[in-house]
């Protein structure tokens, strides 16, 4: 049983991985707002990082469980 099923929980806990120098996602809509409001998609660079990592980690941990719910054939 894990203490909280945030993905970077699971990550840590399933997969032994820890993000480091990333942006919190609770800081993703505040950037949103902001390049709309400035006009500079650039700020929206860390955000699809965010994601791409988040992606990945998912494809991951869906290999990781699959692997554990099959049985040996």
């Amino acid at each position: 049983i894990l203490p909280s099923c945030g993905l970077d929980n699971v990550e840590r806990e399933v997969l032994g991985l820890e993000r480091r120098g990333e942006i919190p996602g609770s800081l993703i809509p505040e950037l949103y707002h902001r390049a709309v409001a400035e006009g500079n998609l650039n700020l929206l660079v860390p955000v699809l990082h965010h994601n791409l990592v988040d992606l990945v980690s998912l494809a991951c941990l869906a290999e990781a469980w699959r692997e554990h719910l099959t049985p040996d054939r």
